[in-house]
């Protein structure tokens, strides 16, 4: 999980504010080692300062350095700034009112010496480390905050902030771990936040690649990519929160990326969650077990990426895939173990265009109301396959109507997607193979074999009511074989994240005396091999489902559509003084719902509107009623029921 917390990040704002009584101005060459105290502190960069080659400068807790004008940090040799989680280091703008660009950046160079580990504990041993420091204003000639060329730092419980371009800029940077010379760059529990780019990796053809870990970062609210990735990198991207950025969550730019894209919770960007741009039309790395939910421009888009594996597709804008690519590089994509809920728009869940390698889609799980569940917009000839999957039906004729392939159109492509799963099958593994990926004279190896299952579905037609004084939580049994229990979570929501949570077991209910019914609550599934630490980011615990105020998010469009009309019974029954009410359309309906008393006499209209496709509760107040037997009866079309509730005072 993400260790930040609320407390360490205003004390990175507060200690911004903060005055101190003496001040040391710097300026050129540090020549000699130095440390660097709160009684000189604020120190003033007054001009381009270089930490030498062999030169240690060590900054203690609690130093404020402020840069008085676009003047940069360099560092040659080598810089140990440890703050405390109670006493950051502050690198900020000496302006009254400050801004983006008000001062250069901190670079590491070829000569730095790089960060040291201890193995296999993975502890900070030597070398530059940036931790616990709050780095903010920066910018101003490049555009960056932390600029890394050549160089191994480690980076950890940063606060990256307010950069006029990128929060952190590598280049060429780190070195392969067979290397000699140091290891990759580090980057850690940061949080790297109101940047034009939260991280961007770039380089320039035939120069080395760039080797690093970004891991258990909060990269947010930047107003550009949260990630960008160019020519030639291999990173292990593990365990972030990339939400709420202006661009995409992450972009990939390059075919030689080696990158690993593992256990991440990509959300609510503006962008794609992924989107890949490569210029030979398809993407060394691989996107495993990640949560990609409620991007507005798809969880994945543009040329597609080697193995998509394990992953959850949640309610993502304009589909979940969408893949294009422009040449035959007979290297076959697999898309498989993935779950795809939530989707209700008009956009297919998965768009297949010009994919001349053989897509490959298997064991993924389909739970969707979008018309479409695959689109094969190849050309005649090309044939998608899609066998072994759940589609949310045992229906071969409705699977056949969510595809759009040649028997729509004739121009287009087939889809295979016989033999397809009665059940979702939760337990098989996706395995991504070893794979060389060439450019140019280059050429980058995967090499690692992964095995992930299917991760859980969030909890479907979750519903809540009030009855005296408790709240009463209830959803529907998930359908998969290997759901272990249920979670419900309270506290507040963060968009990603609630801070506490009670395990149900595998009761389909939770009834609280503490709770109430506007609190935003949310519910999901973990499975057999979940084991209470990171299951969202193992793939062992579904997304969350949540609902305030009996109106549920992520889930409440997100089901199969259902075959028939239907009505069920009110729970509870009998009830005070309210119960709900949950019925089913097959298809968008003008919908009316009304209650009557003993003697025939319309009572009250709960619906009269019409309503889309799919499974629908509400709650039904009786406060106002006198104990008896009323009847509730739901028109839709030209399907009419009705059933009977008790009330008992």
């Amino acid at each position: 999980m993400i260790k930040l917390n609320a407390h360490w990040y205003i004390s990175a704002l507060l200690i911004l504010a903060s005055v101190a009584s003496s001040q040391t101005h710097i300026s050129g060459t540090i020549s000699s080692s130095t440390i660097w105290t709160t009684s000189g502190s604020p120190y003033l960069i007054v001009g381009n300062s270089l930490v030498q080659n062999g030169t240690v400068l060590t900054i203690s807790p609690g130093v404020v350095v402020k840069f008085v004008g676009q003047y940069s940090m360099q560092i040659s040799g080598t810089i140990i700034a440890r703050g405390t989680h109670d006493s950051l280091i502050v690198f900020t703008s000496s302006q009254v009112s400050p801004a983006p660009g008000d001062w250069g950046d901190i670079e590491f160079n070829s000569s730095s010496q790089p960060a040291t580990f201890n193995s296999p504990s993975g502890d900070y041993i030597s070398g530059c480390i940036l931790e616990y420091c709050s780095i903010s204003y920066a910018g101003a000639y490049n555009g960056d905050a932390i600029n890394i060329t050549h160089g191994s730092p480690f980076i950890s419980n940063c606060a990256i902030q307010w950069t006029k371009g990128s929060g952190i800029y590598l280049r060429d940077a780190g070195a392969a771990p067979s290397q000699s010379g140091g290891g990759q760059v580090m980057v850690t529990l940061n949080a790297i936040m109101y940047n034009q780019v939260g991280i961007y990796v770039y380089a320039q053809p035939f120069e080395p690649q760039t080797y690093a870990t970004f891991a258990n970062n909060l990269i947010m609210q930047n107003s550009g990519d949260g990630i960008y990735l160019g020519r030639l990198s291999i990173e292990l991207i593990e365990g972030n929160t990339i939400a709420f950025n202006s661009g995409n969550g992450i972009e990939i730019a390059d075919e030689g990326s080696g990158s690993q894209v593992l256990g991440n919770k990509i959300l609510r960007n503006a962008g794609a969650g992924i989107y890949a741009d490569p210029p030979d039309n398809i993407s060394g790395a691989s996107v495993d077990q990640n949560i990609i939910f409620d991007n507005f421009q798809g969880g994945i888009s543009g040329t597609p990426i080697a193995s998509l594996i394990g992953n959850s597709f949640i309610a993502n804008r304009t589909g979940a895939i969408n893949y294009s690519a422009y040449g035959d590089l007979n290297i076959p994509f697999i898309v498989q173990s993935n779950i795809f809920v939530g989707h209700d728009d008009s956009s297919p869940v998965v768009m297949l265009s010009d994919c001349f390698p053989k897509p490959f889609l298997k064991n993924n799980y389909f739970y969707n109301t979008s018309p479409c569940y695959l689109y094969n917009n190849n050309a005649n000839g090309v044939l998608a396959y899609a066998d072994s999957n759940y589609w949310g039906t045992d229906s071969a004729a409705m699977i056949q109507s969510k595809i759009y392939d040649w028997f729509e159109d004739p121009s287009k492509g087939l889809v295979n997607y016989s033999p397809f799963l009665q059940h979702p099958d939760t337990t098989s593994t996706g395995i991504r193979n070893d794979t060389t990926f060439n450019y140019d004279s280059s050429s980058i190896s995967i090499t690692h074999v992964f095995h992930y299952g299917t991760p859980p579905s969030p909890p479907n037609d979750v519903t809540e009511l009030m009855s005296n004084g408790n709240l009463i939580i209830s959803w529907n049994k998930n359908p998969e074989y290997n759901i272990a229990g249920y979670r419900v979570y309270h506290g507040g929501f963060s968009g990603y994240s609630f801070p506490g949570f009670v395990d149900v077991g595998t009761d389909t209910f939770y009834v609280s005396s503490s709770l109430m019914i506007t609190d935003t609550i949310g519910v999901t599934a973990y499975d057999q091999k979940a084991t209470g630490t990171n299951d969202q980011e193992n793939g062992n615990e579904s997304w969350f489902t949540t609902i305030n105020n009996n109106v549920t998010k992520v889930n409440a469009h997100s089901g199969a559509l259902p075959r028939l009309f239907s009505l069920s019974q009110n729970y509870p029954n009998p009830f005070n003084p309210s119960t709900i009410i949950s019925y089913q359309l097959p298809t968008n309906s003008l919908v009316t719902l009304k209650v009557y008393d003993i003697l025939g006499r319309d009572i009250k209209t709960i619906i009269n509107e019409r309503q889309t496709g799919g499974p629908h509760s509400v709650t039904f107040d009786a406060s106002n009623l006198a104990s008896g037997v009323y009847f509730y009866r739901l028109q839709a079309g030209e399907f009419v029921q009705t059933r009977k509730l008790v009330l008992m005072k």
